[in-house]
């Protein structure tokens, strides 16, 4: 933002009361600003809308003392601004702002020829009178912008007014200034065979893997690009020069789109142009490919606002594989496992959220869950992620999640989503006309708002918004755009509109209760199915919302949290069932369902698409009765519950849901509406994420149900052993088909060949240790490790162990035994003595928490090892759940070991982002106790 300011000198001189002597009003020698007084304050650079303010302040005694002549243009006699965009891409002619208002001033002018709009207006806050001008186009940013003031003739006797021109200014033209750090946005989009299948395979008829039948449509290719075109309307009102975006789509391999490129109309436009008109879908699916065709290019931008939004129908069936390996990403270009050659870590730097059609029922060995918390959160670690086995066009949900994904990547701007809601309107039944009321809080720069209809070929005959008996039609709205099957009206204050006698009249603040009118013309149904969302930037309002689970496993609540702020001080004393959230939850266990199910797989798996054999069961269980009603319970959410968040802190609002009894997907949706605030009045949010609730692993079942019988095939040197087991929850749940790729084979053993699905909850794989030695093979799933004695032998005694306190992660609110902080803990072991195997088992210290052994390792005399939080979260997942665990690392071992614990502490300072730890605050050397 820039201001053109008289000098003090001047200004002292309009301050004489004597006004017989000559005023100059000159603006020439004015210096650019970004003091954030006055009127621009509502528009800097901290609120970010790409509206571009240029202020031009000059002194005046005389609130009226500007008047403008009622018609001309620059050059001429009459009064005018002119903003002219130099000699940079997009404009191509010069933009004038000479649209004059009745009685004087000025009324935005908008021309649809051109890449923007300009309008001027007139203020006199603080006693100055100020030339504001807003530049609500597409200016590159390094586009300087020409301003020209001619031909105004102050009220007062004996003032003048020098025309201004400010490429003869010293201090040159004014160059476009960020209003918050450049987003730069990749869209990753799966493009493979099955997105030609239908978006409801839950729907009885429709889990044919080809083409939807009738009454099977559309095909989830359809529903994925209407929902992009939806998003880029929304987003072409709210970039900013410097935003950059960028699209890939992969099927068997990637296929570039667009690279990294301004964001702009012609830019966005040409992408969804691309989507639509040259992709179709085919071939497999390699979301690793996808990824890595983004993730350093998005990462090379520090300090930038990164984010990859990922959306995938599939299981990963090519390389390059995607895999989570504790709590980093990475890229395995062999095989969709965890070992092997040239595995490449993705780099940090940007945040990477995922809308997931799990149509196949069945879950991914890929933790959707866990690397939205890892990659997609917060500053409050709110992590978003969508995961479905259907996508209803009639749902607003993957534009939810879209527009979401967009107001974290121009995060700022604060964009926040006010509202969401369906409507159905029958031909000759009923009212003939659509109507929706939200509020916007009084501090909202603009708002949009967005009708989205399922059937193209339907349309609109008209759309407005009304309030306080203003309405404001298509045409008058700032930015007005859609497509076949949307339409969206972008207003920003002021905004002109007409009474009902119609005469124009302007709004100077958006805050207040509107309502949405839209008359839909039936073109191909006699049904109007349509979402409404609305979305805001508001300059003070900033909520967050985050859903995280009391503790891992079935039948236990989760817990629901919104913190809101006003100016960054708490929004506090909302009434109750002013924050809520309602929870729609799985009626079964999808894993066990699918488990128990006595039916062999018969579909087609397509070789060009292939999917796991679970998947196919679980295809061929939706078109049987009975066994199909089963499995579509377990894989859709009954109605929500509603609870009501309570205030427990100022502006923290809480609640705990009741225990959750089934693994599977959760809808989560928080509500806000504020009656009233300081600043804003009332106001509205929402916002939906989902929660991928997941077994917890009980070791102690799962390793009684372990058989054993010797390998038919067995490398030379070794011996060999077949296990078949059952992975299940304390109380005989079963974690069900689908994991064969996430179970790892570790300790002294090896595996021989690949872990086989049996697709009745059990597993088989052919373990092999060296010839004459006791095998004690560990298997990992998840987060459970267990050990298995074979040939006979038994595991590593020990005559001596270490207990060890481990305290790892972040404590956010005080009162407890801990101050809020970072804490970490590295354990370090060496081998004084001769080697030999060292066994770990951890003991968390919570509340019904099981003991988990973390496998073995080998340590040779002299050699040393350290043990750190990073380690123990990759075995155990309350770490990364919650944030923090403590408890006791027990490191047993024939070996003289000298063991030390180093405990180091950052203090959090209300972030989660580690900071440098301080130096140790203990070093203990840890004796040995022994064993027998």
């Amino acid at each position: 933002m820039l201001r053109y300011l008289l000098g003090p000198v001047f200004a002292a001189t309009l301050a004489l009361p004597a006004l017989a002597a000559p005023v100059t009003i000159d603006l020439t020698n004015s210096s650019p600003s970004e003091d954030g007084a006055g009127w621009d304050a509502t528009f800097n650079s901290a609120h970010g809308t790409n509206t571009k303010p240029f202020i031009f302040r000059f002194v005046s005694a005389d609130a009226t003392a500007l008047p403008l002549a009622a018609t001309g243009t620059c050059g001429t006699s009459g009064a005018c601004v002119r903003l002219t965009a130099g000699t940079s891409p997009p404009f191509s002619t010069p933009k004038e702002c000479t649209t004059p208002i009745p009685g004087g001033g000025l009324e935005p002018e908008f021309d649809a020829t051109t890449a923007g709009s300009c309008y001027y207006r007139l203020d006199s806050s603080g006693g100055y009178t100020d030339v504001v001008i807003y530049h609500l186009g597409l200016l590159e940013a390094s586009a300087n912008i020409r301003v020209e003031i001619q031909n105004l003739t102050p009220a007062l006797p004996f003032h003048t007014f020098t025309d201004f021109d400010s490429n003869t200014a010293p201090n040159g033209p004014p160059q476009p200034i960020a209003a918050r750090p450049q987003a730069n946005l990749g869209l990753v989009i799966d493009k493979s065979g099955s997105m030609g299948w239908s978006n409801n395979p839950l729907q009885p008829g429709c889990e044919v893997t080809g083409p939807p039948p009738a009454g099977c449509e559309p095909t989830r290719w359809a529903v994925l690009t209407r929902g992009l075109g939806q998003m880029a309307t929304v987003a072409k009102a709210y970039i900013l020069p410097g935003d950059q975006i960028a699209a890939v789509a992969f099927d068997t391999s990637s296929h570039t789109i667009q690279n990294l490129i301004g964001a702009n109309t012609p830019t966005i436009d040409g992408i969804v142009t691309s989507i639509n008109s040259t992709l179709s879908p085919g071939g497999g699916t390699s979301i690793g490919d996808g990824v890595d065709a983004l993730d350093n290019v998005l990462a090379a931008n520090a300090g930038e606002n990164n984010l990859m939004m990922l959306f995938s129908d599939g299981i990963q069936n090519n390389p390059v594989y995607l895999r989570l390996v504790g709590d980093i990403l990475r890229l395995n270009p062999n095989s969709n496992s965890d070992t092997g050659a040239n595995i490449q870590d993705v780099p940090t730097g940007f945040d990477l959220c995922i809308f997931a059609l799990r149509a196949e029922g069945t879950a991914d060995p890929l933790d959707l869950q866990a690397i939205s918390d890892v990659r997609c959160q917060d500053e409050m670690g709110a992590g978003l992620l969508v995961e479905t086995t259907s996508v209803d066009p009639g749902d607003p949900e993957l534009v939810t999640f879209f527009l979401e994904v967009l107001n974290r990547a121009l995060i700022g701007d604060k964009l926040e989503l006010v509202d969401i809601a369906s409507h159905q309107l029958v031909r000759d039944t009923g009212p003939d006309t659509l109507t929706h009321s939200f509020s916007i809080g009084r501090d909202s720069i603009s708002f949009t708002a967005l009708l989205g209809w399922q059937r193209p070929g339907n349309g609109l005959a008209a759309m407005t918004l009304v309030k306080d008996g203003i309405t404001i039609d298509i045409a008058s709205a700032h930015r007005s755009e859609g497509g076949s099957d949307h339409w969206a009206m972008t207003l920003r204050a002021p905004a002109y509109g007409e009474d009902a006698s119609g005469r124009r009249i302007r709004i100077d603040d958006l805050g207040g209760d509107w309502t949405l009118v839209a008359r839909p013309v039936f073109e191909v149904s006699r049904v109007f199915d349509a979402t409404t969302t609305i979305i805001s930037d508001n300059a003070t309002i900033a909520t967050t919302f985050n859903v995280r689970e009391a503790s891992p496993g079935l039948n236990k609540p989760f817990r629901l949290r919104a913190e809101l702020t006003e100016a960054g001080q708490p929004v506090t004393g909302l009434p109750n069932g002013s924050v809520r959230a309602t929870v729609r939850a799985p009626q079964g266990n999808r894993g066990d369902v699918l488990a128990r199910l006595k039916i062999t797989p018969k579909v087609n798996i397509p070789d060009s698409d292939p999917f796991s054999a679970a998947a196919a069961k679980a295809l061929t269980a939706l078109g049987v009765s009975g066994p199909g009603d089963e499995l579509r319970k377990a894989l859709s959410q009954a109605s929500g519950i509603t609870y009501d968040l309570k205030e427990t802190d100022p502006g923290i609002y809480l609640a705990e849901t009741d225990s959750s009894v089934f693994e599977g997907v959760y809808n989560i949706t928080f509500q806000v509406d504020a009656p009233d605030s300081k600043l804003n009045g009332p106001f509205q949010r929402v916002f939906r994420t989902d929660f991928v609730k997941s077994l917890l692993i009980d070791e102690k079942r799962t390793l009684a149900s372990i058989a054993v019988k010797p390998a038919q095939v067995c490398p030379a040197g070794l011996t060999c052993s077949t296990l078949t087991f059952t992975p299940q929850d304390a109380n005989g749940v079963l974690v069900g088909p689908a994991f064969a790729t996430a179970i790892a084979v570790g300790g002294n053993a090896e595996q021989i060949g690949a872990v086989v699905d049996n697709l009745d909850g059990s597993y088989q794989v052919v373990v092999g240790c060296p010839a004459g030695t006791t095998c004690n093979p560990t298997i990992s799933l998840r987060d459970a490790t267990f050990v298995r004695e074979l040939d006979g032998g038994s595991a590593p005694q020990t005559d001596r162990a270490w207990d060890v306190k481990m305290i790892c992660g972040g404590i956010e609110k005080p009162g407890g035994p801990l101050a809020p902080g970072l804490y970490h803990t590295v354990v370090n072991l060496l081998a004084t003595g001769g080697g030999g195997r060292v066994t770990l088992r951890f003991a968390p210290a919570i509340p019904d928490g099981k003991p988990q052994d973390l496998g073995s390792l080998s340590l040779a005399a002299g050699q040393a090892m350290a043990i750190d939080c990073a380690r123990l979260v990759g075995g155990y997942r309350d770490l990364r759940k919650s944030g923090f665990v403590e408890g006791m690392l027990t490191i047993g071992a024939r070996a003289n070991l000298a063991v030390s614990a180093v405990y180091s502490a950052t203090a959090a300072e209300g972030k989660k982002e580690p900071g440098t730890w301080v130096p140790a605050l203990q070093v203990s050397p840890i004796p040995p106790r022994v064993t027998r």
